[in-house]
C-alpha cells in the first residue's frame, strides 16, 4: 500500500487543536455536536474488544483496529483531539498503517504508514522536545 492511498470512508471527525479552557472530551463533544454525531454511542461501540477510547487531561481518541482494502492492520481513527505524538502513543498495539476520519461526506480517507507519517511530524516539528525517542520506543 503507498502511503497516502486513497479509500472511501464514512463522515466523521477529525483531530482539532485543543481550545484552553476546554478539556478535550469537551471539544470531541462540541465537533460532535457540530457534526450531528453521537458520541456517546460511538464511545460505547468503539470501547476493547471493539476498538480503543481513551480521555486524558491533555488527549482524547477513539479508534478501532481495521483492515485495509489491500489486508493490511491499521488503526482508523474516528475522533482525535489533542498533540499527534501523545495520540500515537495511546494505541495499545503497534500498526503500521494510520487512517483518520474526514468531516466532508465523500471525501476520499487517506491511509498513512505510521513512520512516515511520524518522519513528516518531526519534520513539520510537531514534536515537543523528546517526544520522538518517546514515540518511538513505545511504538515498538
Amino acid at each position: 500500500m503507498k502511503t497516502g492511498e486513497n479509500v472511501q470512508r464514512p463522515t466523521s471527525n477529525v483531530q482539532r487543536p485543543i481550545e484552553e479552557e476546554k478539556t478535550p472530551i469537551e471539544v470531541a463533544r462540541a465537533l460532535y455536536k457540530n457534526s450531528g454525531g453521537d458520541l456517546e454511542k460511538d464511545i460505547r461501540e468503539y470501547q476493547w474488544p471493539n476498538g480503543v477510547v481513551v480521555n486524558e487531561p491533555d488527549c482524547f481518541v477513539v479508534a478501532y483496529a481495521t483492515r485495509t482494502a489491500r489486508g493490511e492492520w491499521a488503526w482508523h481513527v474516528k475522533t482525535a483531539v489533542g498533540e499527534l505524538a501523545k495520540l500515537l502513543r495511546l494505541f495499545p498495539v503497534q500498526l503500521p498503517f494510520i487512517s483518520f476520519c474526514r468531516t466532508k461526506t465523500g471525501q476520499r480517507m487517506k491511509i498513512y504508514q505510521v513512520e512516515r507519517l511520524l518522519a513528516t511530524a518531526k519534520r513539520m516539528g510537531i514534536w515537543k522536545p523528546g517526544s520522538q525517542e518517546t514515540i518511538l520506543e513505545a511504538m515498538g
